[in-house]
């Protein structure tokens, strides 16, 4: 029972110490709620994206990427190119790590001091945001 006493002791004085015993009490959460898209959602989004595409005459793939840039829905429509899967993971990761169409990255890193490419990141204009 000693040992179990204090092995409890030491943990709570531990917990005491680095301020997660009292974080309850404080303004910041222990928890975080994040909101994730469903995949009947995701599919949604990537099936309407196809259906618009093909409206215009044009035959792409899709990548719904979740909040960490992971591929949640992949579609290629039966005529896009192999390489359309890749630029459409990458259109979507850098969408999702800028939180902005990449349309609208166009003009973003061609000034000075602007930042360098970086691998996965597609800019480009035009196109579904």
């Amino acid at each position: 029972m000693k040992t179990k006493l204090s092995k409890s002791l030491i943990v709570a004085s531990a917990l005491a110490a680095t301020g997660i015993a009292g974080a309850q009490e404080s303004a910041q959460p222990v928890m975080v709620e994040i909101k994730r898209l469903s995949m009947d959602t995701a599919l949604t989004i990537a099936k309407t994206a196809i259906d618009t595409c093909r409206e215009q005459g044009v035959q792409v793939s899709v990548t719904v990427v979740d909040r960490g840039g992971h591929p949640q829905v992949v579609l290629r429509d039966v005529l896009a190119m192999d390489l359309s899967l890749e630029v459409s993971y990458r259109k979507a990761y850098t969408a999702m790590t800028f939180t902005s169409p990449t349309s609208a990255l166009e003009d973003r890193f061609t000034r000075p001091f602007s930042v360098g490419k970086v691998e996965k990141v597609l800019l480009s204009a035009g196109g579904i945001p």
